[in-house]
């Protein structure tokens, strides 16, 4: 039976991660409603997934250098509280400023919640408990935020106001502080100071974590709004990319010449379990949220559905990731079945689900979507507890907060990354689908299509005395709605080849990781 004290453990962390999960695919399903409701434009409520995003990339650099300042447990007690208290106000009627400060804040708390939360699950959980245990963590970190979120949020959207987004979460992450104040020891002090290091405990460089805050909003910035302003043809990008670098650069350089403990520590990535998991953990990050963005907005934009019917879809995928999780977890545990051996079946799994999905049309319906969804799911459950295992399962307790926080980082990284080029692509393939589709109009119909210039259809049509332009008019939603289709069929065939173009370079990355740490090992046995 597994201890009760570490029970408690793993549920307060599972929910206040489930909190988390909330709050990080907001405006998934609903950003229009978020923007209209905050009387702001689009490009000004993106800003509350900026800063957020953000504050959480940043917070997991520092994270292990914060857990070795204040102990894992002050730090999880108190992120936890902080992220609740901000979750809770940013229900309240703010501001856009102030919303951005609270959603600021979430994200950081967030990333110093969720990389002590893993560390000490690691470190406190019988050996033979550790692959479930992440297994049920991994319930709150990867399948409620790509399937379960988004169906609450959809629902609050079409029945309430957009601001019981934020309250929904609460209850959990009140119930989450309420057991870890219970069970969490209160720590020694003699842990603090940084390996390698004279400095005092205290000396965490705030000016250092200044300029890595700064380097990371330009990043995501850039990473965000680079398709809306057209990438390295808006000034405005270029100038944010520079800053990023220069921020970035000069975090670097303070690190280096400053005697404050430091944020990475290069003996972590010694280990080729972790270095290569590391790597990893990028790929399946693109590959989680790239999906988890296109299957909504392949719902709301081409089936057309409301936001509520838009997490319906998503929901019928929630059983099988935890199927995937959960068995995945006990393979490792129960068997003799190593972790790794099960990240090729997840990844064939995630493949065919996308490939599937390549196949969808404007008039999918729930019988068409379930079983690629179904697919997907279980092959995300089978690929992230085994990731996990693999990544942190042999790393010492010294470095597992860090190992935590910089697989965490991969992951969010990687989804940005993900979320980023498949705006680009569907913008591309979508303007190429409907050229070559009004080609195929009779003469006379193409000229007002082709120029995009059908403002209200409808009206048009009643207003025109030409036949041609009047049909050309009440064809044009359904000229978008199909170039739409096509470009979302495209965008799930490029997360199906995803694989296909990493495999060989992760391949790559294995073989010369395990030759270092052979050289390695020979030169420790030489001295």
């Amino acid at each position: 039976m597994m201890d009760r004290r570490f029970a408690a453990l793993l549920a307060a962390v599972t929910l206040l991660a489930l909190t988390d999960a909330i709050n990080g695919t907001l405006m998934m399903v609903n950003r229009a409603h978020f923007a209209g409701g905050l009387h702001a434009t689009l490009d000004e409520a993106a800003w509350l997934n900026i800063l957020y995003f953000a504050a959480k990339l940043a917070a997991f650099v520092i994270a292990a250098a914060v857990a070795r300042r204040f102990g894992e447990a002050a730090v999880l007690r108190w992120s936890g509280v902080l992220l609740v208290a901000s979750t809770a106000a940013a229900s309240l009627p703010l501001d856009l400023a102030m919303l951005g400060a609270c959603r600021f804040v979430q994200g950081a708390t967030a990333a110093l919640m969720l990389a002590t939360a893993q560390a000490l699950l690691f470190r406190d959980a019988p050996p033979r408990w550790v692959p479930l245990s992440q297994a049920v963590f991994a319930l709150a970190t990867v399948m409620a935020p790509t399937t379960l979120a988004p169906l609450a949020q959809g629902w609050v959207t079409d029945h309430g106001s957009w601001r019981l987004v934020f309250l929904a979460g609460v209850p959990f992450g009140l119930a989450g502080i309420g057991l870890a104040l219970l069970v969490l020891p209160r720590e020694a002090t003699d842990q603090r100071i940084d390996v390698g290091s004279t400095a005092l405990p205290h000396a965490l460089d705030p000016i250092g974590i200044a300029l890595l805050t700064v380097a990371s909003i330009a990043t995501v910035f850039v990473l965000q709004e680079g398709n809306r302003h057209d990438w390295l043809h808006s000034p405005r990008i270029v100038q944010a990319g520079l800053l990023a670098g220069a921020a970035l650069v000069l975090a670097a350089w303070r690190q280096r010449r400053c005697d404050s403990p430091r944020w990475l520590q290069a003996r972590l990535f010694r280990d080729p379990h972790f270095a290569f998991g590391f790597c990893v953990s990028f790929v399946a990050g693109f590959a989680l949220f790239g999906s988890a963005f296109l299957l909504p907005a392949f719902a709301l934009n081409v089936l057309w559905l409301s936001p509520t019917h838009a997490g319906d879809l998503l929901v019928s995928s929630a059983a099988t990731a935890s199927l995937g999780l959960l068995l995945g977890g006990a393979l490792a545990q129960y068997t003799r079945v190593a972790p790794f051996k099960l990240i090729p079946l997840g990844i064939v799994l995630f493949m065919l689900a996308m490939g599937m999905l390549s196949y969808a049309t404007a008039y999918s319906g729930l019988p068409d979507m379930t079983p690629p969804l179904l697919i997907r799911g279980f092959g995300l459950g089978l690929m992230f507890v085994s990731l996990t295992l693999v990544t942190l399962g042999g790393l010492p307790a010294a470095l597992a907060c860090q190992g935590a926080a910089l697989f965490n980082f991969g992951r969010q990284f990687g989804g940005l990354i993900g979320i980023a080029f498949l705006q680009t692509y569907l913008h591309h393939r979508h303007g190429a689908a409907r050229a070559a589709l009004v080609q195929t109009l009779p003469v006379g119909m193409d000229a007002p299509l082709a120029t995009g210039s059908m403002e209200t259809p409808l009206r048009q049509a009643l207003s025109h005395a030409d036949p041609a332009v009047a049909i050309a008019a009440t064809l044009e939603p359904l000229l978008e709605r199909q170039a739409g289709a096509l470009a979302f069929n495209a965008g799930f065939l490029s997360l199906a080849l995803l694989f296909v173009v990493a495999i060989p370079v992760l391949l790559a990355i294995k073989v010369a990781l395990g030759r270092y740490a052979s050289h390695d090992a020979g030169l420790t046995a030489a001295h």
